[in-house]
Order: C-alpha cells, then structure tokens, then sequence
C-alpha cells in the first residue's frame, strides 16, 4: 500500500513537470538509482589547457601581423629616437649630444614658423568634417542619382597628393586657368596670387584638401548612416518630425563617434600626409609659408643633411600625434558611454 502509493505522488509529480527523479520518494522507496550522482563539472586543470590552447591559437593569428608592425613601424620609430640625441652622420661618426637636437629646434625661427602653419591648418579639420557629414545626409535622404555623385566625388581620394599637386599647379599659379577664366569673365580684379602669397597659400590648400578628402569623408559617413536603426527614422517621421528635426535629433547623435573619428583622421593628416601637396604644389613657399612638419623633416635631412634634427623634429612629430590620437579615442569613449 504504502509502495503504491509512493508510486502514485511520483507519476503526479511527472505529470506538473517536476523532475523525473523525485530523490525523496526514491530514497524513501529504495528504488535501485537512487544513489546516482550528477556528473561532476570538468577539472579546473582540462579548464586551464583549453584556455592556453585558445590563447596560443590567436597568437598564431595575431603573430605575422605583430612582427610586420614591430619591423616596419616600432623598430624604426625607436631607431630614429635614438637618433635624435646624435649629431648624427650616416656612415660616420655620431657623437652623442644629449637635448642639444631639441633646443636647437625649438629656438629656432624657421621651426617655430612651420608649427605655426601646421596651427592654421589644423582650422581646416572642422571644414573637413562638416562639409562631407552635410553632403552625405543630404545624398541619404534619397535624392536622385546619389550614387553617381557619391562615385564623383569619390575620384580624388585615389589619385596621388603630388599627382594632384603637379595638376593644380598652372589651375593656380599666376595668370594660370582661374585667372585666365576670370579675366574672360570681366572678373579679373578678383585674381590672386593663390599659390604664391604668403597669405593665400595656406586657405588655398586647405581649400584643396577640402575637395579632394570630400569623397572619401562622404562615403565614411554614409556608411554611418546605413548603421542608424531604420525605426528610429520611421518613429520620428510617424511623430511628424521635419527634416530639419530627423537630422538634428536622430541622425547626428547616432553619427558622433563617426565625427570624432574622422575629424581625429583629418588632423592626424595635417601632420602625416601634407608633404605630397607641399612638394608638388609650392616646395614649401612663398618663402616657409607652406611648410609642413613633414615637408620641414624631408628639408633637414634629405636637402641639408642634418639628420640629428631631423630625427629630432621626427620626435616632436610624434609626441604631438600620439597626443591627437589619444584624444580622438578619450573623447569617442567618453560619447559612446553616453
């Protein structure tokens, strides 16, 4: 009787999903498995050798790409710091001359003019940044024929610097094409030296950079765009919300860490990547007008020989692109936690 019944709560048991092994009623029956242990969770020794094959097994991914980056980059940036504390002369002596590179650098005249320049450049970064995000929101809003312009204006971002440098040299040198055009035009009072003004050459350039990274900031940021939740954009228009109001609310908050990412790309340029303009476009003139850190590096070495400072220029460069970088990645942290 009392068999039966132990039997009975067991099938009701199973019958409102409670386990299958009721352990109470089978250690008061003496039903055979009611001994039975759970299996044990695996050794924390086979848990620590899956762990440490996991870890080998992504540096041997990681591996190649690390050594490429320790022989092309790191080894030589240390290299060159090295340098910069040697009146250094290749293939010859190079006593060591401990900050003698940097006070020289920074007393000196010519220095304190190209960091100046790189100062007005760094004005174009916002122009840089602004002018490609208000193309592709416009392009976004599903107007006609978006790709093509989008493909358009995409051409100048793979053409060469120095190759669109050699290009614009007669559009902007003295009685070149703009001037030619607006003599036609009965315009020519408003003809500049463009090129060749100490107070022109750098808007000009800055206007160029402008053109020419238009394209490729449009496309990073329509793909932004496509990375903004659609309902959203549905919502807002369902809320009756203009376009004016989509923008501002919607679309721009979700764009701002593509923002701080691009602006951070455009002034690491103004330090890394002016010198094929300046080459090809003025060699640095009127005067040191023009004259960009990399442009300034390329003349102590290579034209005067003055490898010690140009390594320590090398150095200054660095620091103040380290610097950059960390505050692009400091301020896109601290919007991507709001």
């Amino acid at each position: 009787m009392g068999r039966s019944s132990f039997a009975g709560r067991g099938r009701a048991a199973d019958m409102l999903g409670g386990a299958a092994d009721p352990r109470g009623l089978r250690h008061a029956t003496g039903e055979p498995g009611s001994s039975r242990r759970a299996p044990s969770n695996p050794s924390s020794g086979s848990r620590r050798l899956r762990r440490l094959r996991s870890s080998v097994s992504s540096l041997a991914y990681v591996a190649p790409l690390g050594i490429a980056i320790l022989a092309v980059v790191i080894g030589p940036a240390l290299f060159g710091i090295s340098r910069a504390f040697l009146n250094w002369n290749p293939g010859g002596s190079s006593p060591f001359v401990g900050l003698s590179n940097f006070r020289v650098l920074f007393d000196s005249p010519s220095f304190r003019g190209v960091l100046v320049n790189e100062g007005i450049y760094l004005l174009g970064v916002p122009i840089w940044t602004i002018l490609p995000l208000m193309v592709a929101v416009f392009l976004f809003n599903r107007v006609r024929f978006s790709r093509l312009i989008r493909t358009l204006l995409f051409l100048p971002a793979v053409v060469s610097p120095a190759l669109l440098g050699v290009m614009f040299t007669p559009i902007l040198a003295p009685n070149g094409l703009i001037d030619n055009t607006l003599g036609y035009m009965g315009l020519s009072s408003l003809a500049r030296p463009w090129i060749e003004s100490p107070d022109l050459v750098k808007p000009t350039i800055i206007a160029l950079l402008a053109w020419s990274n238009l394209g490729l900031g449009v496309a990073v940021f329509t793909a932004a765009l496509t990375g903004i939740q659609p309902s959203l954009i549905d919502a807002a228009e369902v809320a009756g919300a203009s376009s004016w109001q989509k923008t501002t609310n919607v679309i721009l908050p979700g764009l701002r860490r593509t923002v701080v990412g691009w602006g951070t790309f455009q002034a690491l340029q103004v330090f890394l990547w002016l010198f094929g303009w300046i080459f090809a476009l003025t060699s640095g003139g009127p005067g040191n007008s023009s004259t960009s850190m990399d442009y300034d590096i390329y003349n102590n070495t290579i034209i005067n020989g003055l490898y010690g400072l140009g390594a320590a220029e090398s150095v200054y460069l660095l620091v103040m692109v380290v610097a950059l970088a960390l505050l692009g990645w400091g301020l896109s942290r601290r919007w991507s936690s709001e």
